[in-house]
């Protein structure tokens, strides 16, 4: 439209024709350029109404419309078809108002511009009926902006507005409606449909539904009002422009994948109405650096955080669960600090996280998962909770920055691999509840001294393998076997020390220990595995227990220093080139060893007479009194020994021969004396080829008096008038003397029982506590009552 027909148009604003009672009002729609508008306040009567149109107007057909007194428009506006002006792209201007949503007074003017429909808009505070919503609804915030009455502006003031301007409002205008273009049914959000922007979702949406805004690129903020309570599986998914998001207090539940990929997200604030986080909620955020998590989370679900950018992560006391690989991957992750909530740290949840330095852990927790910490390469400050029980396999594979861990008491179980390649780990120390060590477990650290309590029933394949700073070890009494390489390459060890009862050395256990000088082989060792101690360069002796029954090859192969290998009495098996390429090895047999003779002479082993074989004295004697006139002994096995011979001295009676067993390593003298010391030795024996009983060494003696023991299960409880006294009866016992304690005395007598195992005390205080032994008694043949042993006190309060 030229200027000049704009003027002209300007000054025809309103052209008034009286056709009897009614009034025909032109004005200029501003949405299309030189068409005409016709409204009617009344329709005339039936007839032709003649109209009066701008000079060089084509006439068209015009429906008419219901227009009030005052020249308002009100109601239905019906499609205005023109064939004169109107070109292609103007054909979609008409759009449906609804009734009563047009400000009064407004002229026709103020119709929405070219592509906007208004009639769409859903008022704030409105929510549409059920069965009404299906459809591309426009969002709240895009009430229609009004404008100017044209016939309010001067000349001067229109003649400014350009076209280059009106353009742009058009623009922005559809651009502002487009961005909030959804799809609804009742108060969900199905699908988005806008073009993107800044969006905002209604304000009566309950949830937003599975995959609503996926792939919606071109978003770059959303704001969730609180009205919603769920946002649904994948709603978000790669909306990669979104970097502002807006959670109000309201939404309960965030589901899986719900955020996944949005790479330019950068900070999330989760409020505290929600309780669950599903998993890979925000996977894949690449420029997430800040997170805060509400403090009514209770779940958070697998690979929520993976593959962010955060830098520091607090889990609220509420959270229960925290899900596989949680925050694994999270590169610029610095510190963890963990609630009271969590009993457990899922499979791989860290993992990755090659920035992190610095983990504190909840009071609660129980078990460290699998790769829990893998590649945390960085860490270097653990402090472990005493609730730990469990650390699973590699759960601190090749964290490379630890230099130090104590295992609390009450854990358990290391799992395989738990601490593998941990390249600068210098000193660890083990729990004294440690039952079991993992395949691997410790490998290729640098562990310099290494003490295995004696609650280890068990170490993995491999536990130490490559520990190339080690130097000591010290094993628990626990132990039955050391397995596999257990600790093979460790090229600094040079003492081994053996408190176990272990029966097998397996295959390649110290191999290529070439510092190793000493290491002690306790009887019970029955079998030495293939190459357990090859290239051990450094070792020159090796002194086998005589219960050894197996060699396997190549045990002591390349101990080039290797001087003197003492052979087992009773070995039934050998492999081949057991001291292969240890040129300065000599053998010490007993002349009486059948087997390990016939083992030097076949592979030309340089060897050494021992003379016939003695067992070795037994260890750990004990004696105790077991009851009237008894004293029962016991004792660890002696290697080959076929039986036991018990020496003694009772009483005043001459040293002498008490008795035998061959059933096993205890025997009960039932002639000991009651009121003197009983004093004992025990001599093992093997019988040799002739028949003939050769006898070992004896430990140093051990005594004791035949007496009753103390009893057991000694308790006390408060009874109306008393404390009552309730023990185990013993064997033998013919009554029980009661000492004690009473508030304000002194250790005493109290009184004795003849009849049970209980006593009241009738005199005890109620105010304070009481205090009490309990001693079983029998009578010698004399008469003369003999006191036996007593439990530790007990105490209690009278009622």
């Amino acid at each position: 439209m030229t200027k000049s027909r704009k003027k002209w148009l300007s000054l025809l604003v309103v052209t008034t024709l009286c056709f009897g009672n009614g009034t025909m009002v032109f004005a200029e729609d501003p949405s299309n350029e030189g068409q005409m508008v016709v409204q009617e306040s009344e329709l005339p009567e039936e007839g032709v109404v003649d109209t009066v149109l701008p000079e060089g107007s084509n006439q068209g057909e015009n429906q008419t419309e219901k227009v009030p007194e005052n020249g308002d428009p009100q109601g239905e506006i019906t499609e205005n078809e023109n064939s004169g002006n109107q070109t292609p792209e103007e054909e979609n201007l008409d759009s449906q108002i609804q009734e009563g949503e047009k400000p009064e007074g407004e002229d026709l003017n103020s119709q929405a511009p070219e592509g906007e429909n208004s009639g769409d808009q859903i008022p704030e505070d409105e929510k549409p009926e059920d069965g009404l919503t299906d459809g591309e609804i426009q969002g709240e915030n895009n009430s229609t902006e009004q404008k100017k009455d044209p016939s309010e502006e001067s000349e001067s003031e229109k003649d400014k507005v350009t076209d280059e301007k009106d353009e742009q409002k058009k623009e922005g205008k559809k651009e502002e409606k487009s961005a909030n273009v959804f799809e609804i049914e009742g108060t969900v959000l199905k699908k988005y449909k806008g073009t993107g922007g800044a969006v905002t979702i209604p304000n009566y949406i309950t949830e937003i539904g599975y995959g609503a805004f996926s792939n919606a690129g071109g978003i770059t903020s959303v704001r969730i009002p609180s009205s919603v309570k769920i946002i649904g599986h994948y709603a978000f998914e790669d909306c990669y422009g979104i970097n502002s998001i807006s959670l109000a207090e309201g939404i309960v539940k965030i589901g899986n994948g719900a955020f996944e990929g949005c790479s330019g997200l950068r900070s999330v604030t989760i409020p505290n109405t929600v309780v669950e986080i599903g998993s890979s909620a925000f996977q894949n955020c690449v420029a997430l650096g800040r997170i805060t998590i509400g403090n009514r989370v209770q779940s958070i679900g697998d690979s929520v955080f993976a593959n962010t950018n955060i830098v520091s992560l607090t889990i609220p006391d509420s959270v229960v669960e925290m899900g596989r690989s949680c925050a694994y991957n999270c590169k610029s992750l610095r510190d963890v600090k963990l609630g009271n909530g969590l009993k457990k740290l899922e499979y791989g949840v860290f993992r990755g996280c090659s920035s992190l330095t610095s983990m504190t852990y909840g009071s609660k927790i129980t078990e460290i998962g699998s790769y829990a910490f893998e590649d945390c390469i960085n860490l270097n400050n653990i402090k472990f909770p005493n609730s730990l029980i469990v650390i699973e396999s590699d759960a601190f594979n090749s964290c490379k920055g630890l230099t130090s861990i104590v295992i609390p008491d009450y854990v358990t179980t290391i799992g395989d691999d738990a601490f593998e390649s941990c390249s600068n780990l210098r000193s660890v120390t083990l729990g004294k509840r440690l039952q079991s060590i993992g395949y691997g477990a410790f490998r290729y650290s640098q562990i310099e001294s290494l003490i295995i309590p004696d609650s280890v029933v068990q170490i993995g394949m491999a536990a130490f393998t490559n520990c190339s700073s080690l130097r000591s070890v010290t094993l628990g009494k626990g132990l039955t076997a050391i397995p596999g390489s257990a600790f093979r390459e460790c090229i600094s060890l040079t003492d081994v020390i053996i408190k176990s009862q272990l029966t097998i050395i397996d295959s390649y256990a110290f191999e290529n220990c070439s510092s190793l000088v000493n290491i002690n082989f306790p009887d019970s060792i029955t079998t030495i595995g293939d190459s357990a101690f090859q290239r051990c360069t450094s070792l020159r002796v090796a002194k086998l227990g005589n219960n050894v029954t197996k060699i396997g090859g190549y045990a002591f192969s390349r101990c080039t220093s290797l001087e003197k290998l003492y052979m087992p009495y009773f070995l039934a098996e050998y492999g081949w080139n057991i001291v292969s390429q240890s040129p300065n090895v000599t053998a010490y047999i007993y002349s009486d060893a059948t087997i390990a003779l016939q083992w030097a002479k076949e592979n030309g082993v340089r060897y050494q007479l021992l003379g016939s074989f003695k067992p070795n004295a037994v260890d750990n004697l004990r004696a105790v009194g077991s009851g009237k006139n008894k004293v029962t002994l016991t004792w660890n096995e002696a290697a080959g020994a076929e039986g036991y011979l018990v020496y003694g001295i009772r009483g005043n009676e001459k040293y002498g021969y008490i008795g035998m067993t061959t059933m096993g390593t205890k025997f009960t003298d039932t002639k000991a004396k009651d009121t003197e010391y009983n004093f004992y030795w025990v001599f093992p024996y093997i019988k040799n080829d002739r028949g003939q009983m050769v006898v070992g060494g004896t430990p140093k003696y051990v005594y004791a008096k035949g007496i009753i023991p103390a009893v057991q299960n000694l308790k006390a409880s408060a009874v109306k008038g008393g404390v009552k006294l309730n023990w185990s009866k013993r064997s033998d016992a013919e009554g029980y003397l009661v000492y004690g304690i009473r508030p304000g005395g002194k250790y005493n007598y109290i009184g004795m029982t003849t009849t049970g195992t209980t006593f009241t005390d009738k005199k005890a205080s109620k105010k304070e506590y009481n205090f009490y032994w309990v001693f079983p008694y029998h009578k010698n043949s004399q008469g003369k009552m003999i006191v036996g042993g007593t439990a530790p006190y007990t105490y209690g309060k009278a009622k």
